[in-house]
């Protein structure tokens, strides 16, 4: 696991400036701590007595203001030029959440479609994490960086290997 995470790190399209094992942010998608806790719960339902589960997380860095608008493009394999911009971004620190608006644009033929979506991420802290998995039936095994080693508190992308705490 550890050698596929590193070979699969990409540069993170909105800031530029962090790398990030592809799909890492998937669990950072549930809006809200109760929404991941019922996810967590539906994992330790799911999970074989000798089961683990791999969560990746990251806390997002906020987008610097110099790419709040800038534009960047592509060329389809139809000719169309594709074009995915930063509109705005809200970060929350209290509610743990960053909420960028996406631009996303086709142009082709004198033709243009434009789409805007907002795209939030809620992130947590280690011992954030740690106390909801545990609220879940979930222990800890480990908390590991994208090198398999163990990571300090303060890490930006960490995973955490979890497994189902015994039944009471």
């Amino acid at each position: 696991m550890t050698a596929s995470y590193r070979a699969n790190a990409v540069r993170c399209g909105l800031n530029g400036s962090s790398t990030a094992p592809v799909g890492l942010p998937t669990f950072n998608l549930l809006p809200d701590d109760a929404t991941a806790e019922a996810a967590l719960r539906r994992i330790r339902g799911h999970l074989a007595d000798d089961g683990a589960a791999l969560i990746p997380l990251h806390v997002p860095a906020p987008t610097p203001a110099d790419r709040i608008g800038q534009v960047r493009t592509a060329t389809a394999a139809d000719g169309a030029e594709l074009r995915f911009s930063v509109v705005s971004e809200e970060r929350d620190e209290a509610a743990r959440t960053q909420t960028a608006v996406l631009r996303y644009e086709r142009r082709r033929a004198g033709r243009s479609t434009v789409v805007e979506r907002p795209w939030l991420l809620h992130w947590y802290t280690r011992t954030a994490f740690e106390e909801l998995a545990a609220a879940a039936g979930l222990l800890t095994v480990s908390v590991t960086g994208a090198d398999g080693d163990a990571v300090d508190a303060d890490a930006t992308y960490f995973s955490f290997r979890l497994r189902a705490a015994p039944r009471r």
